[in-house]
């Protein structure tokens, strides 16, 4: 049986390389995850905002720590389901580039709302 791009006239077909199936393989683990932290990220972001304004102002609103909390846990709790789903594949993808980038943007995520939650009184800036 003769290969559909010969058939084509375009040549046999080349084989794929364990890079490119590493990076497909790690892209559609992080795709889910990655499209939480946009959405987490802009949140962050206004959360972040709201707390500064208030706080050049005096005031206090508890919502806002309230929101950075619970948006904190979230992200605590997706990066334990992530690192769980990371730890399941083959090790070419736990290695690839991007996971190590979800990975560090969940970091950097949880890193700026326990800052916020510091600034607001709420958290140690360590913790």
């Amino acid at each position: 049986m003769e290969d559909h791009d010969e058939a084509l006239g375009g040549g046999p077909r080349r084989e794929v390389s364990a890079a490119t199936i590493a990076g497909r393989e790690a892209r559609q683990l992080v795709v889910p995850t990655n499209r939480k932290l946009g959405e987490w990220q802009a949140t962050s972001i206004k959360l972040e905002t709201m707390a500064a304004r208030l706080k050049a102002a005096g005031r206090h609103d508890p919502a806002i720590a309230e929101g950075a909390a619970t948006l904190r846990q979230l992200v605590v709790a997706e990066t334990v389901a992530f690192e769980a789903v990371v730890a399941g594949a083959p090790e070419p993808v736990q290695l690839h580039s991007r996971v190590g980038d979800t990975r560090h943007a969940l970091r950097a995520l949880a890193a700026r709302l326990g800052a916020i939650l510091a600034d607001l009184g709420e958290m140690p800036a360590g913790r």
